[in-house]
Parts: C-alpha cells; sequence; structure tokens
C-alpha cells in the first residue's frame, strides 16, 4: 500500500516531489500523484507536507487521548499562527502581555509558508542610510490611483507601520544579517532579503515556498515564540468567541483532538487566513471563481475556510463582501513547472483556445487577460511556442534583472523540466509538426494550424490584424519542435471580509467598535477595494504578505494601548 495525496487538500507547493527519494511523485492531471509502483512507504512526504494532504490508508489511526474541557487564561488569544498572528503574538509578549496562539492546522504558517516578499516603507535603516522618507507620498500615491476610495486614515498607519515592522523584525527577531539595504524595482533604495542565516530550502519552483521569505519569517517568528514561552497551539481550531454581556469579547472556544478548550481573555486578534476553501464565501465575493470547468488553482492551504469570518459575524460584526477581494489571476502554467510558467508569460507566445483560435493580444496575459479568458470555452488555453522561441525567452529571462539568482538558477534547467513535463498526460504537449501537435491538444488540426501560419504571417509583416499586439512582441512560430502549455486561472488568496477601524479594532453592524476584538491579514477588510478593483496599485505599495505582516503588528499595538 502506498501513500495517498488527498488532492483537494494539495497546494502543489512541489515540497513532496522535491524529497521523494525515488521519484515516485509526478502530476497526474494537474495534481500531484503518487506511483503505488515506486512508492516505498518511507513516509518522508507525510512529514513534511504543509497541508497534512498525504495519509496511508490502512495504516493504524492513534486515538486521541480524550480531555475535559480544559480552561486556560490569558491575556491575548490569537487565531491563527500565519504571519499577522505571530507577529502580533511575539509583539505582545514582548510587551509583558500573556498570549496563547491558536491554529488550526497542524503546523504553523499558514498562508504565508508559502509567500514570497513584502515592502517595508522606510525606517531608521534608511533614514541612517540617507534616503528620504517618502511614505507621505506613498500615502498620498495610493488615494489618488485609488480614486479616494480607502481609509486615508488606514492607509496612513498601514503605510507607517511597515516600516515600524521593518524595525522590529530586525531588531527584534533576529533578522539583522538577513536583510540588506539596495535598489527596489520602483526606484530607490529599500529592503533586500538575503537569508544568511534561516533554513535553506531546496525547491523547483521559486513562486511558492517553503523556501521564500514567508518561511523564512515564520521560523525566525516560531523561534521567538519559543523563547518568550507563547504556548502555539496546533490542531486546535478556534470555533466560538466568548462576550460579555455587555458585548465585549472575553475568550475562545476551540477545540484539540481531545476535546474543547476554553480560552479566557481580555483580548482576541482575529488572524485566521482566508476563505479560499469555502465555496459559499468565494461566491459571496466573486461568484465566477466557482464557475470554471477546470477549477482554478488555489495557492491557500486547505484549513483557510473563513473561520475568522464566521466567529465574528455570529457575535455582529460587520462583514464587508462588497470589497472583498476573491480574485482569479492567469491564464498560467500552474501549478506546473517554474521555468514554463515564467516563460508563458513572456509576450511572445500565441495564446490558443479549445478551438485552436488566437483569443487576445498576449501582452502581460497573466494579469491584462484574467477577464477576457472567462468568456473561452472551459475557461483553459494553450501557449504555444516554437524551439527557437522558447529558447529565446529562457536565455533573456536568465539574463533580466526581474530575476534573482535562485529564479536564474530554476530556469537554465527549462528544457529538462519542459521534456519531463511533456512526458506526463497534462502539462506539456511536443511534437514535430503543428498538425500532431493539435492532435495531442485535442483541438481541431486544420483550424489550428492555419491559424499559427496566419500569425507567421503577420509577424512577416510587423503587423497584428488580429489583435494589435505591438510589433516588437511578434515573433514566427517556424522552429520545430513545437510546443503547447496547458493554461488556467489561479488564486493566490480569497481576502477580506471583517470590517474593522483605522487601527484594526473590530466593528459591529451599526459602525461600532467591538471591545476585545481585532481583525488582521486575510480575513480582514483591509485595504482591499473588491476583486481586482485597482488590484495591480495596492499590490505595488502594500501586497497581501506586507499587509499580513504589517497588521499583525498594528493590531499588537491597538491591543497594548487598550489593555494599558
Amino acid at each position: 500500500m502506498s501513500y495517498v495525496i488527498r488532492q483537494e487538500m494539495c497546494s502543489c507547493c512541489h515540497r513532496c516531489r522535491v524529497l521523494c527519494p525515488n521519484g515516485a511523485i509526478t502530476f497526474k492531471g494537474t495534481k500531484y500523484w503518487i506511483d503505488p509502483d515506486k512508492c516505498v512507504e518511507c513516509g518522508i512526504c507525510e512529514k513534511n507536507c504543509h497541508n497534512a494532504a498525504i495519509i496511508l490508508p490502512g495504516a493504524p489511526v492513534r486515538a486521541p487521548e480524550l480531555h475535559e474541557v480544559e480552561d486556560t487564561t490569558c491575556d491575548v488569544a490569537v487565531v491563527g499562527a500565519g504571519g499577522s498572528g505571530l507577529i502580533a503574538a511575539v509583539r505582545l509578549a514582548q510587551a509583558g502581555l500573556s498570549v496563547v496562539v491558536l491554529e488550526k492546522n497542524r503546523e504553523a504558517g499558514g498562508n504565508t509558508w508559502y509567500a514570497g516578499g513584502f515592502h517595508g516603507h522606510y525606517s531608521r535603516y534608511l533614514k541612517e542610510a540617507g534616503e528620504p522618507d517618502r511614505r507621505d507620498e506613498t500615502v498620498a500615491w495610493i488615494m489618488e490611483h485609488t480614486k479616494g476610495l480607502l481609509d486615508g486614515d488606514l492607509v496612513h498607519n498601514a503605510i507607517y507601520a511597515s516600516a515600524d515592522m521593518m524595525d522590529f523584525l530586525i531588531d527584534h527577531c533576529d533578522c539583522a544579517e538577513d536583510f540588506t539595504l539596495g535598489d527596489t524595482p520602483f526606484g530607490g533604495k529599500g529592503f533586500r532579503f538575503q537569508n544568511r542565516t534561516g533554513t535553506k530550502y531546496k525547491r523547483i519552483d521559486a513562486s511558492i515556498g517553503p523556501g521564500g521569505m514567508g518561511s523564512y519569517i515564520i521560523e525566525k517568528l516560531m523561534g521567538q515564540c519559543e523563547k518568550l514561552q507563547i504556548p502555539v497551539r496546533t490542531s486546535c481550531a478556534a470555533e466560538e468567541l466568548r462576550t460579555t454581556p455587555g458585548g465585549a469579547v472575553c475568550g475562545v472556544l476551540a477545540r484539540d483532538p481531545g476535546g474543547a478548550v476554553e480560552i479566557h481573555c481580555k483580548a482576541v486578534v482575529m488572524a485566521a487566513g482566508s476563505y479560499s476553501h469555502n465555496p459559499e464565501y468565494q461566491n459571496k465575493a466573486n461568484p465566477r471563481v466557482m464557475e470554471c470547468k477546470d477549477p482554478a488553482h488555489l495557492f491557500s492551504i486547505p484549513t483557510c475556510t473563513g473561520d475568522g469570518i464566521t466567529m465574528s459575524e455570529k457575535i455582529g460584526a460587520e462583514i464587508d463582501w462588497e470589497h472583498a477581494k476573491a480574485m482569479l489571476i492567469g491564464p498560467a502554467h500552474h501549478p506546473f513547472g517554474f521555468a514554463a510558467v515564467c516563460i508563458t508569460r513572456e509576450n511572445e507566445v500565441v495564446l490558443v483556445n479549445r478551438d485552436g483560435k488566437r483569443w487576445a493580444s498576449e501582452v502581460d496575459n497573466t494579469m491584462s487577460l484574467r477577464e477576457v479568458i472567462l468568456d473561452q470555452p472551459d475557461r483553459i488555453c494553450w501557449a504555444i511556442l516554437d524551439q527557437g522561441t522558447l529558447d529565446y525567452l529562457a536565455e533573456r529571462l536568465m539574463h533580466s534583472s526581474r530575476m534573482d539568482g535562485e529564479h536564474a538558477e530554476i530556469i537554465s534547467h527549462y528544457q529538462e523540466e519542459v521534456d519531463a513535463e511533456a512526458k506526463m498526460d497534462t502539462p506539456v504537449k511536443k511534437a514535430d509538426t503543428l498538425e500532431e501537435l493539435a492532435n495531442l491538444m485535442g483541438v481541431p488540426a486544420a483550424e489550428f494550424a492555419a491559424e499559427i501560419r496566419n500569425y507567421n504571417r503577420m509577424c512577416e509583416q510587423g503587423c497584428d490584424t488580429q489583435f494589435g499586439k505591438p510589433a516588437e512582441f511578434l515573433h514566427p512560430m517556424t522552429q520545430p519542435p513545437y510546443y503547447a502549455f496547458y493554461e488556467k486561472m489561479f488564486q493566490e488568496n480569497a481576502a477580506g471580509g471583517i470590517k474593522t477601524d483605522a487601527e484594526t479594532r473590530v466593528l459591529d453592524q451599526n459602525g461600532k467598535v467591538i471591545p476585545g476584538l481585532f481583525a488582521v491579514g486575510d480575513n480582514a477588510a483591509g485595504l482591499m477595494l473588491g476583486t481586482g478593483i485597482y488590484a495591480e496599485t495596492l499590490e505595488r505599495e502594500m501586497s497581501m504578505f506586507t499587509w499580513a505582516l504589517t497588521s499583525g503588528y498594528m493590531a499588537a499595538g491597538a491591543v497594548i494601548n487598550d489593555l494599558k
């Protein structure tokens, strides 16, 4: 009997595949699968799965030790051990408050475990380097480019707190050796992540961890929790908020495998994560997410079911579905190989639908086409490349300033990755003729071949008369073998919901603060305006990872002030 991946729980972080000593893990369709003929039941994959998605059928299950209702008292309960919850817990404990952290998953990290990088807007380190303080300019820029729709006080507080949060990580969380000053993509100096002291995870995809800044931050914060003796209770799911007769939050009912746990406290920081795996909430935020024939790939961990929203709404919190963000992105080659994901995002590819026809200009295809593809058959497409264009794009990316050393190293093995995926059933099709490629893709051969040949003629003429792609990106597909890369929609997270004031205090349906309750990270309304509304503007200055850490840091400050 081999191990089995429960595919509905798999984020495709590639960790199991990287660690498998027998090469037993590969893609079947669009999810990972364990080949029973190669599995030797070593258990390495099961032990290292962040999502607890891997099981050994028939293995004896150890019954939990049942206990009576367990009572615990502390100053603050933090629900969720992702980045937002852990940074709040550490700051609170360093201020002298007793803290208990509750985590539904079997290990800490949440979605932060898979996250990339965050923005630190100024700090005393930049000040010492002589860099100008542009935080007020950043606030003004955000408000201008979002048409003043955001809460200006919250924007101001978040931008300023992001600088304080950065100093906090460096001064109080053993991160001093892992960040240096360097050039940022948007001009000026900023923090560059070096990871001199963190765990060096081997990975084949630089877009999802562990191995990026997210897993690094989680491990640093967990180290602080151990140092400060903060209990982080994993496999202990919060179920209900307790309130006083006057409506103030005074505790949390949770449940571990052995039974109920009552946490008595003065404040609760709700950091329970997104609602990506809650179809009801996804539909409220964006009904189109659940319509895809091939379901959109969800990068969020399976325990992200919107529990924070459910618990908060039950005691009267305002839930802002109008501005929640459940954005579909794509088309993209996720969740497959990183080199192909990057290459097929380039403007020179040709995108065809299920009918073998081009359907849009391919410029900035992952973002600019996310609405257009929703009208295409089955909402999937194929990215077409010939060998010459594949080699050209890979070489250009390897030497691009957009790619750091890790990215470039992974892309340098592009041909090996692509050839391996061409042997699987879905990710890549490879053929010596356009007609043969069409048959492998399952699209009409004559129509597809005619479409590509017409595209090649437009390339020769330097004019895309179909969709107006700029001439600089017109690259003919004439050098076999030809490749077709499977492309579908994906979602990084579904975020938003709990309405707060500018300092993360939760508001009720009358706009009044619910005493003792604070919401941060993905389950807070935060700096969102709705699915896709000014998404690029907000991502540029306050990514979801940045918001997670910054809001957790802000909430800790608000709790400290309120309890004092």
